[in-house]
């Protein structure tokens, strides 16, 4: 599939960081899924590592200790698709990828530091410069925003 053609089942987009999420990791498991078919007839398996967090589920009532994939939760199918631009629609997901993933070892300098017990951490402009757009656009992924942009409209 060429990259930025809409997809048919479209792709899951996080809105709680996985890098956070990570926090509270359980378990991690590698997983092999039974693979499509290759153009030469061969089934090539799908390896990937499961993360496993604790969850509780609000309309179930039901606490699921470690079973939870990190993978598939705090997400929405889609929800950062633009179909304003046929050519690139999930450029905005790529965008936010990389300023999480800018983010996260900038955390990561932060997190050894404390670790360490360090009582200061010297970073860089760019580092810096990364936090704040990072924690800038995270205010953004509430729900509040979400129905200004998304318009949904949320209940409780």
């Amino acid at each position: 599939m060429e990259r930025g053609t809409p997809r048919s089942r479209g792709q899951f987009h996080h809105y709680l960081p996985r890098f956070v999420g990570r926090r509270w990791l359980q378990e991690v498991k590698n997983v092999t899924l039974p693979g499509q078919k290759t153009k030469g007839g061969r089934h090539r398996p799908r390896e990937y590592k499961q993360e496993l967090i604790n969850s509780y589920d609000i309309q179930s009532d039901t606490l699921h200790m470690g079973t939870t994939d990190l993978g598939k939760t705090f997400g929405i199918v889609d929800m950062y698709k633009d179909d304003a631009d046929s050519t690139d629609v999930y450029r905005v997901e790529r965008a936010l990828s990389k300023l999480e993933s800018d983010a996260a070892r900038v955390f990561r300098v932060l997190d050894d530091a404390e670790k360490q017990g360090g009582s200061s951490v010297e970073l860089v402009r760019s580092q810096v410069n990364t936090l704040r757009k990072f924690l800038f656009l995270t205010t953004y992924r509430n729900g509040v925003h979400s129905q200004q942009f998304l318009g949904v409209t949320l209940t409780r």
